[in-house]
């Protein structure tokens, strides 16, 4: 998304010039209003012998003799007044006036009024040309914002070589803002070469500025090893200062990487901490993430009762330490190396009990919050949200909720939903059964190169079942599966090269897909 910037008011604007002075524009000369005029939107409204409405009168003084500095900041009070004071029509004019002197503030003032609409109708056109001109005097904010509108042909044609140029100008100075919209270009490669290395180096720079959004995507650079090596630990870091800015995507991440032990050690408790408050506040990605700890937490160990020597019985609960697979979704707890002592008396026995925040698996837990984000929109929710109700999890199995779901996340493009629907229809599972259906979906996960599809696509066209038969092709998508190391589909190329079908008759060729079918990873 592009960030532009807003109209920040309040402040004494960066340039401040003498008396009358301008850019090469000529100084405006007020009338004066009636007096009356100072106290709407201003602090004289409140307080009229205040010390701020005094201040108010001065600026009313300079800017009506033409001080384009006063006229900025002038026209600042009366914007930036709680909207039930502020006065745009004034701020507005004020403005106005020291734009005509060229006084980059107020160039750039109009130009973010005229794209927002306060006070004057939104016209993007006339927002470009003012910021335009307030840009070319070394406003970076105005540089920055320009620089957005090209990226976006936000009222001008889309160029992204002159947004990088203005964003480029505005970056040269250390504009946050500019940094993180530049690095964007470079990881796409849109109006500057396509340099992920670069990018980075800007991310780091707007980073370390205190840019949310470059905080952000440094850290998501840093997990995918995009640009950068991987680090996973300073990953977390950057997660963490953006999330500290109220950056909600973030937080889930950290308190993802938190759970999984990605650059640190995995802390689930403190995961569900930091995910709970924002999934009750119905952040979808949170509710995600907060299912998926539940789901993939360790089970509850079992308290171990014993006798001691005076007959009394004592409670044991062995500490644990988190397993977690490399995608996340298993896990279990799994005893150390403290084990029921044996009988003895009930003073000595040692008690390491679990933490009492320990967080296990909780199925219930996990459908709910996995079943918020997925009514939200979230395919990956409404996928996981589909595999516990086909798998029963936190309740009986639910094949007709299941279809449901996956058609959800199978409509928004996620090829692994596509594919189980597909088999879900093809056995009729929840759903009629319609191998022609079944075989829909599966071309539609074919499409996205998704492994299962491909097999269960070529399977039904090798026996002309729910679509035209066609060995050869059904082999060749056979072929595109196994290459991926999924194993049935290597299984199944094996025997087509044993018995040529669909492919050339090669008994070495089926020991080599035979071979990589039994390879660890794939039995």
């Amino acid at each position: 998304m592009t960030r532009r910037l807003k109209l920040l008011v309040g402040a004494a604007p960066a340039v401040l010039l003498g008396a009358c002075a301008s850019f090469g524009g000529e100084a405006m000369m007020v009338t004066p209003e009636p007096a009356a005029f100072v106290a709407a939107g201003t602090p004289c409204q409140a307080a009229p012998d205040s010390a701020a409405c005094a201040s108010v009168h001065d600026l009313y003084a300079r800017a009506s003799v033409g001080e384009a500095p006063a006229q900025h900041q002038l026209a600042n009070v009366y914007l930036s007044q709680p909207d039930g004071g502020r006065n745009s029509a004034l701020a507005l004019r004020w403005y106005t006036a020291a734009a005509r002197q060229q006084e980059p503030a107020s160039l750039y003032a109009l130009g973010y009024m005229h794209e927002q609409g306060i006070g004057v109708t939104a016209d993007a056109a006339k927002a470009a040309k003012q910021y335009l001109a307030a840009a070319e005097r070394g406003s970076t904010d105005a540089q920055v914002n320009l620089g957005a509108m090209y990226e976006e042909g936000l009222g001008v044609p889309q160029d992204f070589a002159q947004a990088a140029h203005w964003y480029q100008m505005a970056a040269a100075g250390g504009h946050p803002h500019a940094l993180t919209n530049l690095a964007r270009l470079h990881d796409a490669g849109r109006g500057v070469p396509a340099n992920p290395r670069e990018a980075v180096a800007l991310y780091r720079r707007a980073a370390e500025a205190g840019n949310v959004e470059a905080q952000h995507r440094l850290a998501d650079a840093l997990v995918a090893g995009r640009g950068v090596p991987a680090d996973p630990a300073e990953a977390r870091r950057w997660y963490k200062a953006a999330a500290d800015q109220g950056d909600t995507e973030a937080a889930t991440r950290l308190a993802m990487m938190i759970a999984n032990g990605d650059g640190g050690a995995n802390d689930a408790p403190t995961a569900v901490a930091l995910l709970l408050p924002l999934a009750e506040q119905g952040h979808g990605q949170a509710q995600f993430a907060l299912g998926q700890v539940y789901r993939d937490a360790p089970e509850r160990p079992a308290l171990l009762q014993f006798s001691s020597t005076e007959g009394a019985t004592a409670d044991y609960q062995p500490s644990f330490t988190w397993t977690w697979s490399a995608d996340g979704r298993t896990g279990g707890a799994i005893p150390d190396s403290a084990h029921a002592p044996a009988p003895v008396q009930v003073a000595s026995v040692s008690r390491e009990a679990a933490p009492s925040n320990a967080v296990y698996r909780d199925d219930v837990q996990a459908l709910r919050w996995i079943g918020s984000a997925a009514r939200q929109g979230l395919p990956d929710a409404a996928l996981a949200l589909g595999l516990m109700l086909y798998e029963g999890r936190g309740g009986d199995p639910d094949l007709a909720g299941a279809a449901h779901w996956y058609k959800q996340a199978a409509d928004q493009g996620l090829a692994v939903a596509q594919a189980n629907l597909g088999l879900l229809h093809f056995f009729g599972r929840g759903v009629d059964k319609d191998p022609a259906v079944a075989a829909q979906w599966f071309a539609r996960a074919a499409e996205q190169n998704d492994p299962v599809g491909l097999f269960n696509l070529g399977t039904l066209t090798l026996r002309g079942e729910g679509t035209v038969a066609d060995i050869p092709a059904g082999a060749s998508l056979i072929a595109r599966a196994a290459d991926q190391d999924y194993a049935p589909a290597q299984m199944a190329l094996a025997s087509l090269h044993e018995h040529g079908v669909g492919v050339a008759r090669d008994p070495r060729l089926a020991a080599y897909w035979r071979s990589r079918a039994g390879t660890p990873e794939n039995r």
